[in-house]
C-alpha cells in the first residue's frame, strides 16, 4: 500500500488518452488512480514529464512558479498541440496547469490522509465533510450529501464513518478520500469517537473495522486503444509485465496490485520482467515469507507485510480438504490453556494476519515438534484458503514440500473432534476442524 503522498505519485502510470473528464469517470476508479491522466493529452512522453513535475512539486523541490515554467518547456519539447476547445483543454493555459497541479497534489494528500485514518479508527472513527478553503462558486454540498444518502446533523454538520461508502458517492473522481471535485475547497475533518457516538454513527460497544485496500487495482482496470499493429507493439513493449492485449483493449495485469488470479497464473505473473524502475514487490515478499515468515509477522506495518497481504488477497481461493497445521508450546500448561479456550467455544479462530496450513502431514508434524508440547490440527474442509505453493515452488524450491495454504485473520474453524495422536513415537494433541467462517486475507 502506498503510505505517503510521494509513494502515491510513484505508483501512478501515465496512460495516453483523449478522453475528457466526464468520459474518464466512466472508467473504473482504480484506473484513474493508477493512470496519471490529463484530458486531451495523447503523448506518453508528455504524461511522464507532467508526472515528474508534479512529483517534484509535491516534494517541495520546485515552486509552483517553477512548475509552470517547466510545463511550458515540456510542451515545447514534446511538440504539444492543444486540441480545439475551452481553455481548460489547453495545457499551455495557466488555469489548466493550475488545476492539474493542485488537483493531483490534493489527491496525494487525501490518499495519505485515508491511509493514516485506517490506523486511528478507535479514536477517530468518522469524518466530517467540511469546507477547507473559500470557493468563488461553491456547490450545493449539503444537497450532494443528502442525495447520496448522507445525514445532516445539528449545525449543518455532514458526517459519516470513515469506512462508509458515501465518500465514494460524493466524490466526482469516484474514490473515497479528498479532493471531492475540481477546486471545490471541500475536505474532511476527523470526528472523535465520543462525538461520533453522540451523533449515532456508532454505539459505545461498536468497533469500526479498518479497510486496508485504499484503493487498489482490480480486474476492471483497462483502456481501449484504437491503434495500428505497429503502435500496439510499441505500447505493449512500454507496458511489458504490466499489461496484455485482448482485442482492442489493453488489460492491466499489474504484478504489484490486487487483480485476482488463480495460484499458478499468479506465480507466472509476478515473475514477469517489468519496465526499468519497477520491481516485483510481491515476488520479493513471497520469498521473504517462505524464508523467514517472522520478518513479516514481526513487522505487520512493514512494506513486505503489505505486499504479501496483497499477494494473498488476490489469490483466488478454492475448496480444499485434509489440510493440516502443527502448533507447539513450551509447557503443557500453555497447551492445555489453548485447548481449553477452544473447547469452551467449540471453535478455533485464526487470530494471526496469516495462518499457514499444509497438504503435507509430515510438514505439520515437523512444526508441532518444534517445542515439547505439540498440537496437530486437521482441517477436513475449507473454502477460503489461498494456495501459495505454486509461487513458493517457483521462487524458493527449497520449501516446495510444504505445499502451503494461507488463511486470513478471523477465519473460524469448528472443532469436530479432540483427541490424541502418536507420530514417530511422540504423542500429540489432535484437533479435527472444519472451516465455518471467512477471514480477511
Amino acid at each position: 500500500m502506498a503510505k505517503t503522498a510521494q509513494q502515491f505519485f510513484t505508483l501512478k502510470t501515465g496512460i495516453p488518452t483523449d478522453m475528457l473528464t466526464a468520459q474518464m469517470r466512466a472508467l473504473p476508479a482504480d484506473l484513474r488512480e493508477r493512470a496519471f491522466w490529463s484530458a486531451g493529452v495523447e503523448s506518453a512522453e508528455l504524461l511522464a514529464g507532467l508526472r515528474g513535475i508534479i512529483s517534484k512539486t509535491q516534494r517541495s523541490e520546485i515552486s509552483m512558479a517553477d512548475a509552470h515554467m517547466e510545463m511550458g518547456f515540456l510542451l515545447e519539447r514534446t511538440d504539444y498541440r492543444a486540441a480545439p476547445g475551452t481553455e481548460l483543454k489547453n495545457l499551455y493555459s495557466y488555469r489548466r496547469q493550475k488545476v492539474l497541479l493542485e488537483t493531483n497534489l490534493a489527491a496525494a494528500a487525501g490518499y495519505e490522509q485515508r491511509v493514516k485514518a485506517m490506523q486511528d479508527l478507535d479514536m477517530w472513527p468518522a469524518w466530517e465533510l467540511a469546507r477547507r478553503r473559500y470557493s468563488r462558486a461553491p456547490r450545493d454540498w449539503e444537497g450532494i450529501w443528502t442525495s447520496a444518502g448522507g445525514k445532516v446533523f445539528d449545525g449543518g454538520r455532514m458526517a459519516a464513518l470513515v469506512t462508509d461508502n458515501i465518500w465514494y458517492a460524493v466524490n466526482k473522481f469516484g474514490v473515497n478520500y479528498p479532493p471531492f471535485d475540481f477546486g471545490s475547497g471541500m475536505g474532511v475533518e476527523p470526528v472523535p469517537r465520543d462525538e461520533a457516538v453522540e451523533m449515532g454513527l456508532l454505539s459505545d460497544a461498536d468497533t469500526v473495522e479498518p479497510d486496508f485496500d485504499t484503493p487498489t487495482i482490480n480486474s476492471d482496470l483497462a483502456a481501449g486503444i484504437d491503434a495500428d499493429e505497429a503502435t500496439w507493439r510499441e505500447v505493449l513493449d512500454n507496458f511489458k509485465g504490466f499489461a496484455e492485449r485482448k482485442g482492442g483493449t489493453l488489460l492491466f495485469t499489474d504484478p504489484n496490485g490486487t487483480k485476482p488470479y488463480h495460484p499458478a497464473q499468479l506465480a507466472n505473473l509476478i515473475d514477469e520482467q517489468l519496465p526499468e524502475g519497477f520491481d516485483n514487490l510481491q515476488r520479493g515478499a513471497v520469498v521473504q515469507w517462505t524464508c523467514d515468515h517472522t520478518k513479516i509477522t514481526g513487522n505487520p506495518d512493514g512494506d513486505d507485510a503489505e505486499h504479501f497481504r496483497r499477494f494473498v488477497s488476490r489469490t483466488i481461493p478454492k475448496r480444499e480438504s485434509n489440510l493440516c497445521r502443527g502448533l507447539s508450546f513450551a509447557t503443557e500448561a500453555e497447551r492445555n490453556a489453548f485447548i481449553k479456550k477452544i473447547n469452551n467455544k467449540n471453535e478455533l479462530r485464526l487470530d494471526n494476519a496469516f495462518s499457514s496450513f499444509s497438504r503435507s502431514p509430515s510438514t505439520a508434524a515437523q512444526y508441532a515438534d518444534k517445542k515439547p508440547f505439540g498440537v496437530l490440527v486437521y482441517m477436513r474442509e475449507s473454502f477460503n484458503g489461498k494456495d501459495i505453493s505454486p509461487s513458493v515452488r517457483k521462487f524458493y524450491p527449497k520449501n516446495k514440500s510444504e505445499d502451503e495454504i494461507v488463511f486470513g485473520y478471523g477465519t473460524a474453524l469448528k472443532v469436530l473432534e479432540d483427541g490424541i495422536e502418536n507420530v514417530g513415537g511422540k504423542e500429540f494433541r489432535r484437533l479435527i476442524v472444519s472451516e465455518i467462517g471467512r477471514g480477511q486475507a
